[in-house]
């Protein structure tokens, strides 16, 4: 199992595609922070538009210890999904595009080892990303937060608190992974995998707006 999860690793740290998906992400991360570092500076405060304030209140907070670290989380979980549908698609259907997966089972003919090694090679590989977000977030954000101003509070219940974070970060994309997985598996190629897995990002998404018109409906139900 070790051997088929370093050969794992390997495949995928040789494999542009993780290099430039790793790259757009923390570069979306870069241009979000500076933009809203940026916008919050020419803003300045806003007393008499509550709405404006209140936003800008959060954009300062956002490069500020802690409200750093949750901005890093809230990147990895909110664009995190639709990254780890291309990367997962992209690992397992090349194996089929590329001819690799019958040489790979020649070898190693137990396809249970090998899925499992592929999965949690890629789990591996959105924990390093998840790292190197983090990393990058207190690189960018302080420096932003300290040229407007204050870096804010940090303490060692918050540092205790980072490890568990990003755990629980990592272990929510796990269910897109699988699904992307089984949809490539079905349609073995790297489209069925990235139509299975973003298709039910837009239909979690559309899902998800109906929760405040039940909410409303609801109520409107119980008050007559």
């Amino acid at each position: 199992m070790i051997n088929l999860l370093r050969a794992e690793w390997l495949k995928m740290s040789r494999r542009p595609l993780t290099w430039i998906l790793l790259a757009i992400f923390l570069a979306l991360f870069v241009v979000q922070a500076v933009s809203q570092t940026a916008l919050a500076a020419l803003l300045g405060e806003r007393p008499g538009d509550t709405i404006l304030a209140v936003q800008i209140a959060e954009w300062r907070r956002r490069v500020m210890l802690p409200g750093l670290f949750g901005a890093v989380l809230n990147h990895l979980n909110s664009l995190g999904a639709a990254f780890v549908v291309i990367f997962a698609a992209g690992m397992m259907g090349s194996e089929y595009s590329w001819g690799t997966l019958r040489a790979q089972l020649a070898r190693h003919p137990d396809r249970t080892r090998f899925l499992l090694a592929k999965i949690m090679a890629i789990m591996l590989a959105i924990s390093a990303a998840a790292l190197f977000n983090l990393v990058l977030g207190l690189l960018i954000g302080l420096p932003l937060a300290a040229a407007i101003g204050s870096i804010g509070e940090f303490s060692f219940a918050d540092l205790l608190q980072i490890p568990l974070a990003l755990l629980r970060a990592v272990y929510v994309l796990l269910p897109y992974l699988l699904l992307t997985i089984s949809w490539t598996l079905l349609g073995r190629s790297v489209l069925a995998g990235v139509a299975g897995g973003l298709g039910y990002l837009i239909l979690e998404a559309g899902v998800g707006t109906l929760a405040p018109l039940q909410k409303v409906w609801g109520a409107g139900t119980w008050g007559s």
